[in-house]
């Protein structure tokens, strides 16, 4: 049976039977992964530490008769202890584990998105302020790289590249970009400001990046 190790970190994880649990992880080399931890339960466990939530770890794993992959040794690399000990942190972890375990596929690799991943946490961990600047900053690159990258260049109707001459920024969301003064009859009004604070992303594509107030964006119209 096949045998390696890959860096991951844990998504989740559920109870199975009297002493296993069965954990989703994100590797950054095979991809979202389903992988099950036999005694892991057990007071006398030295791997159950090692697989929380959230943590990012090195593991072993052997792909067994069943779909389950079979883990066989942990090494922690980081359990971003400081997001676990803030309440507010915690529920902005959460939340990332969360969208990639709804919204990934199994076994498809994509090393953009662990870093992209492994970034934000690393970047919550050390933050005192601003989580959900980081958040927002998560949600937009990583819509981005599932292919739904939004267009914030140039009308998406008549390709008028975008001018901060525009007199007020307006927004189609079927097509998932900017309307110019000409074709703003197809799209919806935002406000200046909230507007300006996506530009700084869409237009520098870095992850550190003010997003400002992405979840609350006032749309008006």
């Amino acid at each position: 049976m096949p045998r390696y190790n890959t860096a991951c970190i844990v998504l989740r994880s559920i109870q199975y039977k009297d002493a296993d649990k069965i954990y989703t992880l994100y590797s950054k080399d095979r991809g979202k992964i389903s992988a099950i931890a036999k005694g892991v339960r057990k007071i006398s466990s030295k791997r159950s530490g090692s697989l929380d939530t959230l943590n990012h770890v090195v593991v072993g794993l052997c792909e067994g008769t069943s779909e389950l992959k079979v883990i066989t040794e942990t090494q922690p690399v980081n359990c971003f202890g400081s997001i676990k000990a803030s309440l507010e942190k915690a529920a902005s972890g959460y939340y990332l584990s969360e969208l990639m375990y709804r919204f990934i596929e199994e076994d498809i690799a994509d090393p953009k998105l662990f870093a992209l991943l492994l970034n934000t946490l690393t970047k919550l961990d050390n933050a005192t302020e601003g989580f959900d600047k980081l958040i927002n900053s998560f949600e937009v690159n990583f819509m981005q790289l599932l292919g739904y990258k939004l267009n914030f260049k140039e009308c998406v109707f008549c390709g008028a590249a975008y001018s901060r001459d525009w007199s007020h920024p307006y927004f189609n969301f079927e097509l998932g970009g900017l309307c110019c003064p000409h074709c703003k009859d197809k799209g919806i009004a935002m406000s200046s400001k909230n507007f300006n604070g996506l530009l700084k992303t869409f237009m520098g594509d870095k992850l550190d990046t003010d997003l400002g107030k992405f979840k609350s964006l006032a749309l008006q119209g």
